[in-house]
């Protein structure tokens, strides 16, 4: 099947294999900073930060152009000159291949380092950006730095939107097209997602059957369950590994160097969220026992809502303390790498996660169900006690006779239901139509208060007699030039875009393979209620990236990280789970959840021993079942490796060796410093492309002491109307050089006398 992108290329398509189109869409402009000027405590600290900025930029290659933003914000548009780029493509490549993750030899000719798809090029711009210029958003010496983010194509993502919309399965190719746009990262999230949704067709079909034709709590299915769960995980392995070789990733993670030194203690955060959340999720739990199956009284109806009140209210704050605790305890444990502090984040997550999702079921089903006659009686004496106390009525009995009262059967059925459809809606509807809303009422907002703002200057210029400025409009209006305010009225409705967090996806999709794999035996039907929903998210998924957040950095992984480790402990304890609940409730064909009448401890016990032993002996088997098959990619993979290796033998027996340079020996990846060493600056920028542009970034016919003036802007204005080249040209065309830039920047951040010259700049005629 035919990529999309081939749709955006032509027959003057760029060098490198990225279509032209793509790179003139967004004019050219790899990365948009986002400088807050107006959070800083005077001029002065905005203009020395924006002036180290601009020209920390221009040391390693990179050019820049500032635009107003909105709300004392500036627009820093990036782009990176040809000549550095292919420099530290080419670095890169060298780096890779030393590694084994590019089996390919690079050419020694460092000009041919030309990035072959878009998603390669944003990746070294952005290590050009954080690990040579040292620039990132929330670093201390760039606090005013608010975002950093590439620009979304708004036509691709449109014809992407309409063409996957109507698929069912994404091909190899269309995955492809992904990575090629938006990195490995978010690749193999949409492959796991898609790999998932395919693995639910086969446990759909078996638990829709047995619903219908089985008694509840089938022991067919809740043995096909566990294996089917099993060989997911240990199926996605491989898959992962074969993605891995096609995406030239493998050993990616074993480049960037790792502090052994130092082994984080994750039990402080796990105690935590095990006592704070399960205490308030098991008080609930208990109050809602209390209230709906024992209280008689009055008031009944709205005292039964007290709970899911509480729960709905403490139970997020609490996750989201937590969270954040989580967070501030990574960064405490100061992790050297992107990937150690998010493997770190994840195993915090999934602790929460864990407890928020999981114990509520868990409690109904080896807490409520097998031990509520033991437990009531408790509730009964408290609740007695606390009701005479506030009503006064000590003779009067409010609760029901504990004679009267029978565990509700249908009570983890009804858990397992909500979990499974209703939770899911909430989760499709909380993720894409409330930030859908929330982004249109700020729109509207915006617009509200910028009318009212200028009607009240109109009104009080009436009053003062004084004639209406163009410069008391917003500042934006003032010095968009005409071909380029719809691009930068696209670029500002991005600033205001979410960031998007891939690690909150797979947090829904682990806790979702969760819920499968540890109570879908209460209610079999859940696995076809997952693959409706997955439809719907795979879907959403990419239109939430699309329209609904900012563009994500590409971001180069080697599979899913520490989710999969998540969704091993998963499978392996769903086994267990899946087991006990079979035991004790093995004997009621109709799917409730009445305890069996002759359950012992010791045998509950040794149904789980039992469970635990036949799945890793299971999962043995089908891992050295996978390991003797191998895959058409896996072959190819072996086939290229002999054939390299012998070509390198071939030329050294011939006397053609490659010296490599010692900077990109193993030891000493780049990948793995914050900064470019000094010799590594100068050779990014003595040698640039353009022969009229100086190292540090200035045109050689500039005078960089200039003052910029009406007059300047006016000179400078018509020498650009002359310029015939296209619309991407024309706009690196203003700001010649970084000092060019930081006047116009400065001036902007002032509100000086440039303000007043850029009104009445004449306009190029298009």
């Amino acid at each position: 099947m035919e990529s999309l992108l081939k749709d955006f290329n032509s027959s003057d398509a760029s060098e490198g294999g990225i279509p032209k189109k793509l790179l003139e869409d967004n004019l050219g402009v790899d990365y948009v900073l986002l400088f807050n000027y107006g959070a800083a405590e005077n001029h002065t600290q905005a203009t020395k930060q924006y002036r180290s900025m601009i020209r920390a930029l221009s040391a390693v290659g990179l050019e820049s152009e500032t635009r107003a933003g909105d709300d004392d914000k500036l627009l820093i548009f990036v782009r990176a000159r040809e000549e550095p780029l292919r420099k530290t493509v080419h670095r890169f490549r060298v780096r890779d291949w030393l590694h084994g993750v590019r089996q390919a030899q690079p050419p020694d000719d460092e000009d041919a380092g030309i990035p072959e798809r878009e998603s390669e090029r944003l990746q070294t711009v952005f290590y050009m950006i954080v690990f040579g210029a040292g620039i990132s958003p929330g670093c201390e010496e760039y606090s005013l730095l608010e975002q950093m983010f590439p620009l979304h194509h708004k036509d691709l993502n449109i014809e992407w939107i309409r063409k996957y919309s109507s698929k069912t399965f994404l091909s190899a190719r269309e995955l492809d097209d992904i990575r090629d746009v938006h990195g490995e990262h978010v690749a193999f999230y949409f492959a796991f997602l898609q790999f998932y949704f395919t693995f639910l067709i086969i446990p759909a079909v078996i638990g829709f059957f047995c619903w219908l034709f089985f008694p509840g709590f089938s022991i067919f299915y809740g043995i096909a369950n566990s294996v089917l769960c099993l060989v997911y995980v240990e199926m996605w392995k491989r898959r992962q590994g074969d993605l891995n070789i096609h995406w030239q990733t493998r050993g990616v993670s074993e480049i960037r160097m790792t502090r052994k030194a130092f082994k984080p203690e994750g039990l402080p955060l796990a105690i935590a969220s095990i006592v704070s959340l399960g205490t308030i999720i098991a008080a609930c739990f208990a109050v809602e026992i209390l209230l709906s199956e024992v209280y008689d009284g009055p008031l009944k109806q709205y005292l039964c809502l007290i709970p899911t009140i509480l729960v709905s209210a403490l139970v997020p704050t609490l996750s989201g303390i937590l969270t954040g605790f989580a967070r501030k305890l990574n960064d405490f444990e100061n992790y050297e790498t992107v990937d150690a502090y998010e493997a770190a984040m994840v195993h915090k997550h999934f602790i929460i996660d864990f407890v928020t999702s999981y114990l509520p079921v868990l409690l109904t089903a080896f807490v409520y169900m097998p031990l509520g006659s033991i437990i009531v009686p408790h509730l009964d004496v408290l609740g007695s006690y606390t009701l005479s106390t506030f009503t006064n009525e000590p003779d009067k009995p409010k609760l029901t006779p504990m004679k009267e009262f029978n565990i509700n059967s249908r009570r983890l059925r009804d858990q397992v239901i909500y979990f499974a459809i209703t939770a899911q809606v909430i989760d499709q509807v909380t993720e894409i139509g409330v930030p859908y809303v929330k982004r249109k009422l700020m729109q509207k907002y915006k617009e509200y208060t910028e009318k009212k703002a200028e009607k009240k200057e109109e009104e009080q210029q009436q009053k003062d007699g004084r004639d209406p400025s163009p410069v008391s409009h917003t500042r934006q209006v003032i010095a968009d030039r005409p071909e380029e305010a719809a691009f930068l009225k696209r670029v500002r409705e991005e600033t205001t875009l979410e960031t998007y967090d891939i690690a909150a996806d797979f947090r829904e999709m682990v806790v979702q393979f969760g819920h499968m794999s540890l109570f879908s035996v209460v209610w079999p039907v859940v696995p076809l209620a997952f693959l409706c929903n997955n439809w719907i998210e795979l879907r959403s998924d990419l239109i939430k990236i699309c329209l609904e957040c900012r563009r994500p950095i590409p971001m180069r992984a080697e599979g899913i990280g520490s989710w999969l480790d998540s969704l091993e402990f998963l499978a392996w304890f769903g086994s267990i789970t899946s087991a006990a609940m079979l035991y004790m409730f093995r004997s009621h064909g109709d799917g409730a959840g009445e305890l069996t009448s002759d359950v012992t401890g010791w045998m509950l016990l040794l149904t789980i021993i039992f469970a635990e032993h036949a799945y890793l002996l299971l999962r043995w088997v089908v891992q050295t079942i996978i390991a003797t098959v191998d895959t058409p990619t896996r072959k190819m993979h072996k086939a290229q490796k002999y054939l390299l290796r012998k070509q390198h033998m071939d030329s050294m027996t011939s006397g053609q060796g490659t010296n490599w340079e010692e900077s990109s020996a193993p030891n000493t990846p780049h990948h793995d410093r914050t900064t470019f060493t000094d010799d590594e600056k100068s050779e990014i920028t003595e040698k640039h492309p353009n022969p009229e542009v100086r190292a540090d970034g200035t045109d050689p016919n500039l005078d960089p002491d200039k003052h910029i003036d009406r007059q300047t802007l006016e000179a400078d204005a018509r020498d650009v109307s002359k310029f015939s080249g296209n619309d991407m040209d024309y706009f690196w065309k203003h700001q010649r050089g970084w000092k060019e830039c930081v006047k116009v920047g400065e001036a902007i951040i002032c509100d000086g006398p440039l303000m007043e010259a850029v009104q009445d700049e004449p306009k190029k005629d298009v």
